[in-house]
């Protein structure tokens, strides 16, 4: 660990506390959850203290992000929204480290009336709310060429690759024509939002579970990379359920924007394709890994000892793959 690491994490405990601190020590750890942008994140362990307190220790992560990452963390740190606390050295390199509290994973809410599920909803909600109408000249657009800016085109090549197999032909391929009229029922929404403009502000675009953590029982969201200006309904699909999302809107109109609920429901069903198309690719990856390492499998001890564990795992792809087709199909 050198001296710039060490003074950049007291200085962010600093910002924490809103006193002096002293970095007595610092424990890098061994392993730790990379994702999946490929940049480096890095795991530790701060021993420090307070005036005359004891010894305290906090979980800490440095990462070395993208330039768009750092900014719209700044704008979210100094808006106090739902993210770690972060301290931010650099914002004028292309790549660069940030300084920030580990956040555990998210605290599972339990049905809409659950505080908890309400937690999270308010604070996602306050995110889009505070940033509605607002596109700082450094957030790209998700207003307009869909396909490309929301990664809307990688399904369509596996797709056509899987149906050279004539398995997955047979079973799937009288879904072609209508995965196709899904998606282009999908950027007609998306257009019409944009037109329309009310619902547009920053969205992360990639809200999946592991993005969605929590600090003492308070809602984090991480891993902004790839965040854009958008309709924040992109930002919905992989937490909210038919059951739940109410409690979005309900925050949404709390805050000021009151959408009528059956209009608000009507947009959340047709969005879902969005995550459905969008991780399609992944699924239909899977399945053809899985047929492949099937049709080369041979009838020896190890080779079935070790298909039992790929079974496992492939039960998990199988059901992930059906589950974005179902709702690349008929969304939420």
């Amino acid at each position: 660990m050198d001296s710039y690491e060490k003074i950049c994490f007291q200085n962010l405990l600093e910002q924490m506390y809103g006193e002096s601190v002293c970095v007595q020590h610092i424990e890098q750890q061994s392993d730790g959850e990379q994702g999946a942008s490929g940049c480096e994140v890095r795991y530790y362990k701060v021993h420090f203290t307070r005036g005359t307190r004891h010894l305290e220790t906090k979980q800490m992560i440095s990462k070395e992000a993208s330039l768009l990452e750092r900014q719209v963390l700044a704008l979210l740190c100094e808006q106090k929204q739902a993210v770690p606390p972060t301290l931010i050295p650099n914002l004028l390199s292309e790549k660069s480290h940030f300084y920030q509290q580990y956040a555990d994973t998210q605290i599972e809410g339990h049905g809409p009336f659950d505080p908890i599920t309400k937690a999270y909803a308010h604070a996602l909600a306050r995110i889009h709310y505070m940033n509605l109408g607002q596109h700082p000249e450094w957030l790209r657009s998700a207003t307009e060429n869909f396909e490309d800016r929301l990664w809307l085109r990688a399904w369509r090549k596996e797709w056509h690759l899987n149906l050279t197999i004539p398995r997955f032909a047979l079973e799937y391929g009288c879904y072609t024509d209508s995965l196709d009229d899904s998606l282009s029922r999908l950027l007609v929404f998306l257009h019409e939002r944009t037109t329309e403009g009310t619902s547009l502000t920053l969205i992360n675009t990639d809200l999946i579970p592991n993005d969605i953590r929590s600090i003492d029982g308070r809602p984090m969201f991480i891993d902004w990379d790839q965040a854009a200006y958008g309709c924040f309904y992109l930002d919905l699909p992989n937490y909210f359920s038919i059951e739940t999302v109410l409690c979005y809107r309900d925050a949404l109109a709390e805050l000021g924007l009151n959408i009528h609920p059956a209009l608000f429901m009507d947009r959340f069903h047709e969005v879902g394709r969005y995550m459905g198309l969008r991780y399609l690719e992944v699924g239909l990856q899977a399945w053809r890994r899985h047929y492949n390492e099937t049709m080369e499998q041979n009838n020896d001890a190890l080779q079935q000892e070790k298909k039992s564990t790929d079974d496992n795992e492939w039960n998990l792809q199988y059901w992930f793959f059906h589950y974005c087709l179902e709702l690349a199909l008929n969304g939420r």
